[in-house]
């Protein structure tokens, strides 16, 4: 199963390509057609390392618009399902797939500007303000033997103000479950600190999840290796130091749990 990658799902042609495609129309004459020269296009665009199964899956297309309304068409469910059955079938095939994958989760924000009730401010980490636009969970496994990616499932978040708001950490459970259905059940979650939240944690170890999630520096540690951490401070009160203190005194390479 070297070298076999999943489908990579397109919402759209990219912008870029888009303005390439139509400037350099007059190369198509004779050599290619324009659908398999914007197929080509998008395959460069995004690196992949055999354009064949783009080239094959775009071919039925006429123009760039309608490649755009064509991928729009198909429902998004259907894609990402089609995806994880793929995926799925690759990791069940793998010698050790729970040390060579592992599902990686995050938010990714695509910035729009219009009045639709599906646009609302997030804080963007990236740029350390308040952008308008539409933010997905993004569920991601990576192989770490070759560096793939595959993508397995998004959602959209909805802001609060929207009729249809829920709290990120019960889509992510939702989904989490539906993952561990289509056969993800087995690898490693990982995620940065905006996940990092005590009632989910206790969650996935109800659920049988294995985990890395960082940890805010702030947090306070009661125990590392079932010794407590705590000590007496003033008045009696018990002090725990937080994560970045006991980050201070270990080893770089060292691993822990609980």
């Amino acid at each position: 199963n070297e070298g076999v990658c999943a489908p990579m799902i397109v919402d759209s042609v990219p912008a870029p390509v888009r303005s390439l495609a139509n400037d350099a129309k007059d190369l198509c004459n004779g050599a290619f057609t324009y659908r398999v020269f914007v197929a080509l296009l998008v395959g460069l665009f995004f690196g992949l390392s055999s354009l064949s199964a783009i080239v094959r899956s775009f071919t039925f297309v006429c123009s760039v618009s309608s490649l755009s309304r064509g991928i729009r068409a198909i429902p998004h469910e259907s894609l990402l399902r089609r995806a994880r059955n793929k995926v799925a079938a690759l990791i069940a095939a793998t010698l050790h797939p729970e040390r060579r994958f592992v599902l990686a989760i995050d938010d990714t924000l695509v910035r729009k500007f219009g009045a639709s009730p599906e646009n609302s401010y997030w804080f963007d980490h990236s740029s350390g303000k308040a952008s308008k636009g539409r933010n997905y969970l993004c569920f991601v496994v990576l192989d770490i033997l070759t560096g793939h990616a595959y993508p397995v499932d998004a959602v959209l978040l909805r802001g609060t103000k929207h009729a249809d708001y829920r709290p990120r950490i019960e889509i992510l459970k939702e989904r989490l479950l539906v993952l561990k259905a289509a056969g993800f059940g087995d690898l490693t979650l990982v995620a940065d600190a905006w996940f990092s939240d005590k009632k989910l944690f206790e969650w996935l170890d109800e659920q049988g999840f294995d985990f890395e999630i960082e940890i805010r520096s702030n947090r306070k540690l009661t125990y590392l290796d079932k010794k407590n951490l705590g000590s007496v401070g003033e008045k009696g009160k018990m002090v725990y130091p937080s994560a970045s203190d006991v980050a201070l005194a270990l080893k770089r390479n060292t691993a822990f749990s609980g």
